[in-house]
């Protein structure tokens, strides 16, 4: 059993405890094979979420309150090839990987996660699928939401592109980056018309 699945096994019901989530377009998430996932960052707990409330275990390697979870942990800050590389062998090993592409643009060592999505993306082909979770905070975007508040997850349909000639290459990078952004813009966009939310 890999990691992320005890994750999801040991936490994902203190979550349904604690949390009424709701997923919609949960069919679109594979059951099997490499899977990329990206979000905005909409609350505390949006990697929480991920973790627990998807029909497969997920690695979320992103930094929570200012701590790497232990996918990230010891990898982040000491080699960023290895943390890249070693994502790059999770998903092609069929395993399902989430990110937050956003946190590329924030000025903090946040920015090395940011990137990580456009390079497996760049690097294995894998097919992304965006997500946007509502009602993942409080009042305030670094309070946790009120115990049994409801949170909806809307998934949205995967989007493929080819390899990248050369992965190394920081403009080919950032050019996926930009696709990734692109395609979660648009799906934020989607979902919260879905939830009849104006998008300011």
């Amino acid at each position: 059993m890999t990691r992320a699945a005890q994750v999801r096994n040991l936490f994902g019901p203190l979550l349904r405890l604690a949390l009424r989530v709701r997923v919609v377009g949960a069919h679109r998430v594979p059951t099997q094979g490499g899977l990329i996932l990206i979000s905005s960052r909409t609350g505390l707990v949006d990697a929480s979420i991920i973790r627990t409330s998807l029909i497969r275990p997920v690695t979320v390697l992103a930094r929570v309150d200012g701590q790497s979870n232990d996918a990230v942990s010891g990898r982040a800050h000491d080699d960023r090839l290895a943390l890249f590389r070693w994502a790059c062998v999770q998903v092609n090993r069929g395993e399902a990987i989430a990110g937050f592409p956003a946190d590329e643009l924030r000025p903090s060592q946040q920015h090395v996660l940011g990137l990580l999505p456009a390079y497996v993306s760049a690097c294995t082909g894998m097919p992304v699928i965006p997500l946007y979770i509502h009602g993942a905070r409080g009042r305030r975007a670094t309070d946790p939401p009120r115990p049994r508040s409801e949170v909806t997850v809307l998934v949205g349909n995967p989007v493929t592109w080819d390899v990248v000639e050369d992965p190394g290459s920081r403009l080919q990078i950032l050019g996926r980056v930009e696709q990734l952004r692109q395609v979660q813009a648009d799906h934020d966009r989607e979902a919260l018309a879905r939830l009849g939310i104006a998008h300011s």
